[in-house]
C-alpha cells in the first residue's frame, strides 16, 4: 500500500546565486507499516563550499584544481556529523521533520568522538525524517551509511533514494525484522536484522541501467535489481519514520557520490586484454592474454583495464609501476582448478608460506602497484578443499612497497582473501569481501611497515581481520579504521592478532569500528611464538553477537621459528582498550564465554600479560550458567589458542591470571542472564586497580 506523496518540493527565493535551503522530508499518508511509500521526499540546495565540508569534498587538494590530473576521490556528500553540537539538530545541508512528539538531534552514539543522528518517533503521526539534497547525479552512484534500529517491529527506511521529481527510485526499510527493498513493483525480503545492531548498508544506483545493487556489511544481496522508478537522475536521500510507525533510527557516516568521480578512469596509458586475445565471455581461459597486458604495461604507470566481461584466469604476476583496473562492469573469475595455481616461491623463510603458496593474482617484489576499479573477483572457492597451502588466495603482495588496493568486490576466495606480507606502505580501501568457510579469512597482514586497512567491510568464514608475523622483522605502524568486521555462519575471530606471532609487533591502533556474529573473540591478541607485543590500542570498538569479547593470550614455544632463524620467547605488554561497548552472545562450541586474559608458565618460569588498560568499557555478557567450573589448567605449549580454549571459565566477565598491573576504568560490566559465577576471578595477579 502506497500513501499520496505531498508537493513538497519548493524553492527558497534569495540570490541565484546561493541556491540554497532546506525543506524536510515531508509529511505521510495514513501511515501503514510498508515499503513503497512514496512519502518522505525533500530537496534540499546546498552551497558546495559548506564549511563541514559534507558537500563536494574533493579530496585532492591541490590536485582537484589541475586540469592535467585526473579528480578522484570526489565525494558529493560525507558525514560522520562528529563536528556537529549534541542534542541539536543538524546543520545544513541536513534538513528533516519530526512528528508531533519526535526529534532528531545528534547524539553521542555510539562514542562522544564518534556521533550519529537519532531520529526518535514516539507518536503515531506525522513523520520524523534526515535528507540530504544536492545537485543531481547520474550514472552509477553509491549511497552508503550505517543504520541501526531500537526495535524490530515496524517500518523505517534506510534509506529511500528519489530523484529531482519527488520519485523513489530505490527503497530499502527496516520492517517488521526484515531488510526490504523494492525490486520494481514488488517487495522483496533481503535478509532479518537485529535490534541495536549496526548495519553498513550500501546502495548502488545505476541511472543509465535502470538497476541498483544492494550491499548489506560488505556482502552484495541484490545485484542489477530493477528500481522502483527509473529516472535519468537522483538528488535526494532520506532516512524516515512515519504514519503509525514509532520507534528510534540511528544514522551515521553518510556517503554519496558516483564512482566516476571517486574511483575516476583507469590511468593511462591503458592497456587492452581484449588487444591481446583475451574473450572476456566467462568461458575461455584468458590467463595468457591478461598476462601479455600486463607485461605491456609494466613499469608505464598506466592501466590494464578489464571491462565489460567475465575473465577467466589462473595465477596472474602483477608487475611494479603499474595499475590493474578491474572496471565495474567487470569480474575477474579464478579458475575452479587447482592446478591452475602453481606453488610461488618468494625470497622469504616467512613461516606462512606453509598457508599462503597461491594466488589468483600475484604481486611479488612490486613497487607502486594498485589494483582498483570498483569490479569483482570470484574466486569460486567452494570448488577447493586440502590444505591451506594448496589453494589460492585472491590477492597476495609478498615482499613489495607503495601496494594500494581499494574499490573492490571479492568473493568466494578459496583460502585467506587478501594477504598483505612482509610489504610496506599498503592502503587498503573501500574492499568489500565475503567468504565463508574455516580457514577463509578475509584480510591478514603478515609482517611489515606502515600499512592502513580502513572504510572496508568484511564478511568472512574465518578471522575477518588477521594481524600476523612470520619472520623476525614483525609489524609496526598498522592502522585499521572505520570498517566493519563479521563472521560468516560464525566465522572465528573478528580483529585478532596472531596465531602466527614471532617478529615484534608495536604501533598497531584499531578504532571506529565495529565486530559482529564470531563464534570465538571480538578482539584477539596473541603472543604464541616469540613476538614482543608492546603498543596496541583498540579505540572505539562496538560489538555484538560475538562470543567473548577479549581474549589476550601469551604463550611460549621452543620450537616454532622462521627457516634460518631461532626460536625466541615473547611478551605482551602496553595493551589498551578504550570505548568499547557491546554484547556477547551463547555459541554452540562454548555457551558461556567470558573475556580471557592469561600468561603462561613455561619450563617453571611465568611470563605475565603486563601493562593492560579497560577505560571506559561497557561490556554486557551472555552468561547464564548455572554452577561454577574449577580453575582451568595451564596452557600446554604447543595447545591452539581460542578464546573457548578452556571452556567455561569461573568467571562470567573476566579471568585474569598471570597478570601485572591491570585497570579497570570507568567500566561497567552487566550479565544479562542470571550466572552462578562471580563477573571477576584472579589468579596470580598483581598491581590490579579498578574494577571492570
Amino acid at each position: 500500500m502506497t500513501s499520496p506523496r505531498p508537493a513538497i518540493v519548493h524553492w527558497l527565493s534569495g540570490l541565484a546565486a546561493l541556491v540554497l535551503a532546506a525543506c524536510g522530508a515531508g509529511g505521510g499518508g495514513a501511515g501503514d507499516a510498508r515499503v513503497g511509500d512514496d512519502s518522505g521526499i525533500g530537496v534540499v540546495y546546498t552551497d558546495a563550499s559548506a564549511s563541514d565540508g559534507s558537500v563536494a569534498d574533493a579530496g585532492q587538494g591541490s590536485d582537484a584544481a589541475d586540469a592535467s590530473k585526473p579528480v578522484v576521490g570526489l565525494t558529493v556528500v560525507n558525514e560522520t556529523f562528529n563536528t556537529m553540537a549534541t542534542a541539536a539538530a543538524p546543520t545544513p545541508p541536513w534538513s528533516g521533520t519530526t512528528s508531533p512528539l519526535g526529534s532528531a538531534l545528534v547524539r553521542e552514539v555510539p562514542f562522544p568522538a564518534d556521533k550519529s543522528v537519532a531520529l526518535v518517533k514516539p507518536d503515531a503521526t506525522g513523520m520524523t525524517s534526515l535528507g540530504v539534497a544536492f545537485a543531481p547525479q547520474s550514472g552509477r552512484v553509491v549511497f552508503e551509511a550505517k543504520v541501526k534500529a531500537a526495535e524490530t517491529a515496524g517500518f523505517k527506511a534506510i534509506p529511500y533514494i528519489y530523484d529531482a521529481g519527488g520519485n523513489a527510485v530505490a527503497s530499502i526499510a527496516f520492517q517488521d525484522g526484515n531488510i526490504v527493498a523494492h525490486v520494481g513493483s514488488a517487495t522483496s525480503i533481503v535478509q532479518p536484522f537485529s535490534a541495536n545492531v549496526w548495519y553498513r548498508v550500501r546502495v548502488l544506483v545505476d541511472t543509465t541501467a535502470g538497476v541498483f545493487d544492494l550491499y548489506v556489511d560488505g556482502v552484495r544481496k541484490l545485484r542489477a535489481a530493477a528500481q522502483r522508478t527509473t529516472s535519468p537522475s537522483v538528488n535526494h536521500v532520506s532516512w524516515f519514520m512515519d504514519g503509525i510507525n514509532t520507534g528510534t533510527l540511528w544514522v551515521d557516516n553518510v556517503k554519496v557520490f558516483t564512482e566516476a568521480g571517486y574511483i575516476g578512469a583507469a590511468p593511462a596509458p591503458v592497456f587492452d586484454p581484449r588487444h591481446y586475445g583475451a574473450k572476456g565471455d566467462g568461458v575461455t581461459g584468458d590467463t595468457a592474454a591478461i598476462q601479455a597486458t600486463i607485461a605491456a604495461a609494466a613499469g608505464t604507470g598506466g592501466s590494464v583495464l578489464l571491462s565489460g566481461g567475465t575473465f577467466l584466469s589462473s595465477t596472474l604476476t602483477l608487475k611494479s609501476n603499474m595499475t590493474f583496473f578491474i572496471d565495474s562492469s567487470a569480474v575477474l573469475l579464478g579458475s575452479a582448478n587447482a592446478a591452475d595455481y602453481p606453488a610461488q616461491t618468494p625470497a622469504t623463510g616467512n613461516t606462512q608460506l606453509l598457508n599462503c603458496q597461491r594466488a589468483l593474482l600475484y604481486a611479488p617484489n612490486t613497487d607502486h602497484l594498485t589494483i582498483d576499479g570498483g569490479g569483482e573477483i570470484d574466486g569460486q572457492g567452494g570448488s577447493f578443499s586440502g590444505l591451506e597451502g594448496t589453494r589460492p588466495m585472491l590477492i597476495w603482495a609478498v615482499l613489495s612497497t607503495n601496494v594500494t588496493v581499494q574499490n573492490l568486490y571479492l568473493r568466494k576466495g578459496a583460502v585467506w582473501s587478501l594477504v598483505s606480507m612482509e610489504s610496506d606502505h599498503v592502503r587498503i580501501n573501500d574492499i568489500k569481501l565475503q567468504s565463508n568457510g574455516i580457514t577463509h579469512d578475509g584480510i591478514d597482514i603478515v609482517d611489515g611497515a606502515d600499512v592502513t586497512v580502513e572504510n572496508c567491510a568484511i564478511n568472512a568464514g574465518d578471522d575477518a581481520m588477521c594481524l600476523k608475523s612470520g619472520v623476525r622483522r614483525g609489524l609496526d605502524g598498522i592502522v585499521v579504521k572505520d570498517s566493519v568486521f563479521s563472521g560468516n555462519n560464525g566465522g572465528s575471530n573478528g580483529i585478532k592478532l596472531g596465531t602466527a606471532t614471532y617478529g615484534a609487533i608495536k604501533n598497531v591502533t584499531l578504532q571506529d569500528t565495529w565486530v559482529k556474529d564470531v563464534q570465538y573473540a571480538a578482539m584477539a591478541v596473541e603472543s604464541r611464538h616469540g613476538s614482543d607485543i608492546d603498543g596496541m590500542a583498540f579505540n572505539r570498538i562496538e560489538l555484538t553477537g560475538v562470543g567473548a569479547a577479549f581474549f589476550v593470550y601469551l604463550a611460549q614455544q621452543n620450537e616454532a621459528h622462521p627457516v634460518g632463524d631461532v626460536p625466541k620467547l615473547g611478551s605482551i605488554t602496553n595493551v589498551s582498550f578504550t570505548d568499547i561497548h557491546g554484547t556477547t552472545s551463547a555459541w554452540g562450541n562454548s555457551p558461556h564465554q567470558g573475556s580471557l586474559v592469561t600468561g603462561h608458565v613455561y619450563n617453571g618460569t611465568t611470563y605475565p600479560v603486563e601493562n593492560l588498560a579497560f577505560h571506559r568499557v561497557e561490556m554486557t555478557y551472555d552468561a547464564n550458567l548455572g554452577a561454577v567450573p574449577g580453575a582451568p589448567v595451564e596452557a600446554l605449549p604447543n595447545q591452539y589458542p581460542e578464546s573457548n580454549m578452556f571452556g567455561d571459565l569461573p568467571a562470567w566477565g573476566y579471568y585474569l591470571r598471570h597478570v601485572q598491573n591491570i585497570t579497570f576504568d570507568a567500566c561497567t560490566t552487566t550479565a544479562a542472564n542470571p550466572d552462578a559465577r562471580p563477573k571477576l576471578v584472579t589468579n596470580d595477579v598483581m598491581g590490579l586497580t579498578g574494577a571492570p
